[in-house]
Order: C-alpha cells, then structure tokens, then sequence
C-alpha cells in the first residue's frame, strides 16, 4: 500500500493507490523515485537518504514486483530503483517485465543489492541499467545514490570550491 503525506511514502500490506495523489508526468515539477524492495527498513532507509539528499523529491515506495507494476500503471516516476534479491517475482524479472511496454523504454532503472552472484553481472553488463550496492552506512549511501542520481542527469551538478589545503596567507 502506498500513501503519501507531504511528498514522503508510506507502505503497508496491500496494495492500494490513491490516484488523485498521482501526478500526470507532464504537470510535474519534482522529481519522482519509484523504489521497489522486498525489505521494509531498506525501504525506509533508502526514503531517508533520499529526503537527505534533496526534499523535494517524491519518493514512491513498493514493497514487490506486483505494487511496482500497478504504481506504473498510472505514472512514470523519473528513475525507478529496484532490488535484485525478491520473493516471487526478482527484480531482474520485474525489469525484463517493465522494458516490455513501449512507455517505459527511456526509463532509467537503477538494481541495487546486497550481493551480486556472476550470473546478474552478465546480465546487468548486457542491459542499459545502473548498479549501486546497498550500503548499509547513511554517508556511503547517500554518496552512492547522489553520484548515481548525478550520472543520470537528475540531480544539478554542483560546483564545489576547491580550498587549497595548508596554504599559507
């Protein structure tokens, strides 16, 4: 179930979206994050991050495959993060499933996942996708997800002011 109070996500049991909370692509003015992970604290963690690093990104949260396909049903989040390691449905499945459709060809997908065995690495170097491991310190996740989010062109690039260390005036 997702809701949505003041752009954050909540998550419950079943499935049930608010369509008047959904926004039409074209109106938008913020960016929207489809997360799909099985692990309800990964999910928190990960909206944590997130609103750490910009607030006014909408974060959209599914907890399986299934959520994740009916939250598509009614929009097209800008970047969809999606866990490798799922009951029922993976998310190597859950990808192949998505790409399917005409309208999510340009969406950008993000796998992330405690471990990696050789196989998903065949498969995400054959794919036009991004890897991120999960990190399970907030610092190393946040530099992560910002880096990944600044490749892909959703976030401004920052210029950053290069201080010359140990010089002397």
């Amino acid at each position: 179930m997702v809701f949505e109070f003041g752009g954050v996500g909540f998550f419950a049991t079943s499935l049930f979206l608010n369509i008047e909370s959904v926004s039409n692509p074209i109106e938008r003015k913020y960016m929207t994050i489809l997360a799909v992970d099985d692990d309800d604290d990964d999910l928190e963690f990960f909206q944590e991050v997130i609103a750490s690093i910009d607030p006014t990104i909408r974060c959209v949260l599914a907890r399986n495959c299934s959520e994740a396909h009916e939250i598509l049903k009614h929009e097209i989040p800008d970047v969809l993060f999606l866990d490798i390691n799922m009951p029922k449905e993976n998310g190597l499945k859950c990808f192949d499933t998505i790409k399917q459709s005409e309208r999510f060809k340009n969406l950008p997908v993000v796998f992330c996942s405690t471990a990696v065995n050789p196989v998903n690495i065949r498969y995400l170097l054959s794919s036009k996708v991004k890897f991120i491991p999960k990190e399970p310190i907030f610092k190393e996740a946040k530099a992560s997800i910002g880096r990944v989010l600044k490749d892909l062109r959703l976030l401004p690039l920052k210029r950053v002011k290069i201080e010359e260390v140990g010089r002397n005036s």
